[in-house]
């Protein structure tokens, strides 16, 4: 495991403590459609990921959800870590996108390590300004692009996560994501075929061309 992390988190090679907090953590293979974060619940570990992706959403008391952004390959949670590092209780939600390896680090062991290793330190002030890059664009998204533009940009996105052109997700999950409505999104998706940017299947999304 402690190969695999310094292969994928190779800015961890220069830390002298990243070994003995890789030890103390653990590696998890999970199936697509597993929550890593629910939230209001307690935070008992940050992930890392090793391979796979997962997307990370708000859910309101309806249960409405918005996409925020996804974690690749060499990458953590931001809001994980930002909560893990005030004491508080998850903010998001975090589901895989596909088969995903990972390690998972207790949250004592990530406080620990942020307030004795400068690298780290480093990596996380990297991921809280990445993180916030995108929110900015995602907010942008929201109020100065109309639907269409939306839809096109979280295909896209999703479809550089799961490196693939061929994307199993339904109309309805697209629309909770946009937080809009299905009849929307079946409607913008059927006009995108007509035009050749996408072929559509039965829960199955081909990506042609997006550009």
């Amino acid at each position: 495991m402690t190969d695999e992390f310094l292969s994928v988190f190779s800015k961890f090679n220069k830390s002298k403590e990243a070994l003995h907090f890789i030890e103390r953590s653990s590696f998890k293979e999970l199936p697509e459609q597993s929550e890593l974060l629910h939230i209001g619940a307690p935070i008992q570990v940050v992930p890392f990921v090793l391979d796979g992706a997962v997307k990370v959403l708000r859910q309101d008391d309806a249960g409405h959800e918005l996409f925020l952004y996804h974690i690749h390959p060499g990458e953590s949670c931001a809001m994980t870590l930002t909560s893990t590092l005030s004491r508080e209780k998850s903010q998001v939600k975090a589901v895989t996108l596909e088969k995903t390896k990972l390690v998972a680090m207790p949250v004592s062991e990530v406080h620990h390590w942020y307030s004795s290793d400068p690298v780290f330190r480093e990596f996380v002030l990297a991921t809280f300004q990445q993180r916030f890059e995108e929110l900015l664009k995602m907010l942008d998204q929201i109020a100065f692009q109309q639907i269409d533009s939306r839809l096109q940009q979280l295909l896209a996105e999703r479809s550089e996560a799961l490196e693939r052109k061929i994307l199993h997700i339904t109309h309805q999950e697209l629309a909770e994501e946009l937080n809009s409505s299905r009849e929307v999104v079946s409607r913008l998706l059927k006009q995108m075929e007509k035009n050749g940017m996408v072929e559509l299947g039965r829960n199955r999304i081909k990506i042609i061309d997006l550009v």
